[in-house]
C-alpha cells in the first residue's frame, strides 16, 4: 500500500450492509447500529493511512498521536464505517496485520472495545477488540481525513 490512499464510504448503506460487503469468514462481537451510529450522508471520499508504533501504546496515547502529535497533519482515528469500507476495498491487508478503528470505541460490560480487522492466509475476521490495555507493536491503526 502507498503511504496514503483513497477510501469511499457509502452512507446510503446500513451498518449491516457495510459489514456484509466485507465478506468476512468470521465475526466476533455484535455491531448494533445503536452503538455504532453512522455519521455521514451520501458517498464520501476520504484519504486514509495507517499509523503504527515501535512499542506498546495505550489507546489514549494512540488517539492523541493520530490527532495531534504525528507531525504530518490532521488525521482522525477511523470509525467503524471507515474500517468496514477499508476491509471491503482491501481484503488482503488484514491478512498481513491487525487493523484497528479507534474512532468507534464502545463500552459494554464496563470494558471498552474497538472494531478490529485481522486474519491469516486462511480467514478474514472482524471483531471487537478489548482496548483497555496497551496495544502491541504489530498493530496498524487506520486513520482518515475527509477530502
Amino acid at each position: 500500500m502507498p503511504d496514503t490512499w483513497h477510501l469511499w464510504v457509502d452512507y446510503e448503506q446500513s451498518l449491516q450492509m457495510m459489514l456484509m460487503a466485507g465478506h468476512y469468514d468470521l465475526k466476533f462481537g455484535d455491531f448494533p447500529p445503536r452503538l455504532f451510529p453512522l455519521e455521514g450522508k451520501g458517498r464520501v471520499e476520504f484519504e486514509a493511512r495507517y499509523f503504527s508504533f515501535e512499542g506498546r501504546m495505550s489507546t489514549q496515547s494512540v488517539v492523541e498521536w493520530i490527532a495531534h502529535g504525528n507531525g504530518i497533519g490532521f488525521w482522525s482515528p477511523a470509525r467503524v464505517e471507515h474500517l468496514f469500507s477499508h476491509g471491503a476495498a482491501f481484503p488482503n491487508e488484514q491478512r498481513k496485520f491487525s487493523i484497528v478503528g479507534l474512532g468507534s470505541i464502545v463500552n459494554t460490560n464496563s470494558k471498552n472495545y474497538a472494531p478490529v480487522l485481522h486474519g491469516s492466509s486462511f480467514e478474514r475476521v472482524v471483531a471487537l477488540g478489548w482496548c483497555d490495555n496497551d496495544w502491541p507493536a504489530d498493530i496498524r491503526f487506520l486513520a482518515v481525513r475527509r477530502i
